[in-house]
């Protein structure tokens, strides 16, 4: 048995899968429909994972087809799900709670309008308001060395799971895409790692340090001839029988050896990216050219302020009073925001600022000259 492992094994939906009108059947087809739209594997699955949740409930209370659904109904399930607890005694998130209904939401406007309920009982449910919270510390450089070292060389797995924590540390990708990952998808001699179809489905490339290409290249020499089995998937990271990794199972390793270095703080890694310091890796995110970190132990410092090629830069010839500005993204890291040096947000901001400055200096100038005709209460004006 080869090739990936899916990232959750379908929820089954509580009802008669005979009944054409029952949730079973009906979940299925809205399934089938975002799929055929395009949305990812992973959003399908999300979702019908959570409409389960309200079959199984709605079927506690003797309504198995989702015509009979009103919007009392629904806003009795919004209010079970606020009291819910947990097996921990914890009650859900307001995030949890929001993904939860807005399955429900996408559900029965799909299904008003495929004509098989009458009206949407869900259209005018609010979702509570998520709450914003601080991201949880990460682990400093010292800290992540520690870990990074804890691995057992002497074992296949060992030397598997030292190049896996080099690559989340050189990349900050996110577990997901790691799993993903091909061999060809690392070019050894740009240094470069492709993620295709990522968050958004969108496929970009990310800078790799040498340290971790020379841990990944010692892993697909020792390693991994032993773990394929044929025929061969073209996945880089492989379980001990030959399958790809499985997302938990990429959290427990990271959190495991986390434990194992005795750091005070949680590091892990879950599928918005990986809790390594934020230094390390967020300034290669955001930088399409950036190639070395400053803070990473194993790479050299960062060169001069590196230009991004996909935007054409047009050279100023104005001169600029103003000292540069960095982004938030490069602070501390040697990357200054001049023109179009990174993209996403920072270059969203320097573009709307410049047009903001650029209107004024057409507005001066388009002022008329104080007396002129068009002022009325100069020397040269007719006033009043």
């Amino acid at each position: 048995m080869s090739g990936r492992i899916p990232y959750r094994t379908p929820a089954a939906i509580t009802g008669d899968r005979s009944d054409l009108a029952g949730f079973p059947r009906l979940v299925g087809e809205f399934c089938e429909d975002m799929a055929a739209r395009g949305y990812s594997e992973r959003t399908v699955g999300n979702r019908r994972h959570m409409l389960s949740y309200l079959a199984a409930w709605l079927a506690e209370r003797g309504i198995t087809r989702p015509a009979e659904v009103t919007r009392p109904v629904l806003e009795s399930y919004q209010r079970w799900l606020f009291h819910y607890r947990k097996s921990n005694g914890e009650p859900l998130s307001f995030r949890s709670q929001s993904h939860r209904l807005l399955a429900v939401r996408a559900f029965f406007k799909w299904a008003a309008r495929q004509r098989h309920v009458l009206h949407n009982p869900a259209s005018e449910i609010e979702l509570p308001r998520a709450e914003r919270r601080l991201p949880r510390p990460a682990l400093t450089a010292a800290e992540a060395e520690l870990v990074l070292t804890r691995p057992d060389l002497d074992s296949p797995a060992g030397v598997r799971d030292r190049a896996i924590l080099e690559v989340l540390y050189s990349t900050g990708i996110r577990r997901a895409e790691l799993a993903s990952l091909a061999v060809t998808d690392i070019d050894h001699e740009r240094q470069t790692l492709l993620v295709r179809q990522g968050k958004g489905r969108k496929d970009r490339m990310i800078p790799i340090g040498p340290r971790a290409l020379a841990w990944v290249r010692r892993y697909l020499a020792e390693v991994r001839p032993r773990l394929v089995t044929q025929p061969d998937d073209g996945i880089l990271f492989l379980s001990a029988d030959g399958t790809g990794l499985a997302l938990d199972a990429l959290t427990r390793l990271a959190s495991g050896y986390v434990k194992a270095s005795g750091c005070p703080r949680p590091g892990r890694v879950t599928c918005g990216g990986t809790r390594w310091p934020p230094s390390c890796w967020r300034a290669a995110r955001t930088s399409a050219t950036s190639r070395r970190c400053s803070a990473t132990p194993s790479c050299p410092p960062p060169r001069s302020t590196p230009r991004c090629r996909s935007v054409p830069c047009r050279p100023s010839t104005r001169r600029h009073t103003r000292p540069p500005r960095t982004s938030p993204a490069s602070r501390g890291t040697g990357i200054v925001m001049l023109g179009s040096v990174v993209t996403g947000s920072g270059r969203r901001r320097f573009l709307s600022c410049w047009l903001l400055w650029k209107k004024k200096i057409r507005t001066r100038t388009a002022r008329p000259p104080i007396g002129g005709p068009g002022d009325r209460g100069g020397a040269g004006g007719a006033g009043l």
